[in-house]
């Protein structure tokens, strides 16, 4: 996820529409890249077909889960961490 994005959480009871309120937020946000975040990676690629049923093509945004998140934010930590301690060994 982009630094600067904002993250909205979607809690509820089973059934209560969720995913589908889910879906239609992301399709009207596609010209905002968006990211959904779902807790498997089979979520993934069923999300990815009912959203490929619904539009046909999707040519931007991002699926993945929580992993996947914190798999692309590693580098951006790393890099964080190393001014950290360059900043302190300076001081």
């Amino acid at each position: 996820m982009a630094p600067g994005r904002g993250l909205t959480l979607l809690a509820g009871p089973a059934n209560a529409g969720k995913v589908a309120l889910l879906l239609e937020r992301y399709l009207g946000a596609l010209d905002r890249d968006p990211v959904l975040i779902v807790p498997h990676g089979s979520d993934v690629e069923r999300i990815e077909r009912e959203l490929l049923a619904e539009r046909g093509a999707l040519l931007s945004g991002q699926i993945g889960t929580f992993d996947d998140v914190f798999r692309a934010d590693r580098p951006r930590r790393r890099a964080r961490a190393s001014r950290s301690r360059r900043t302190r060994s300076a001081s």
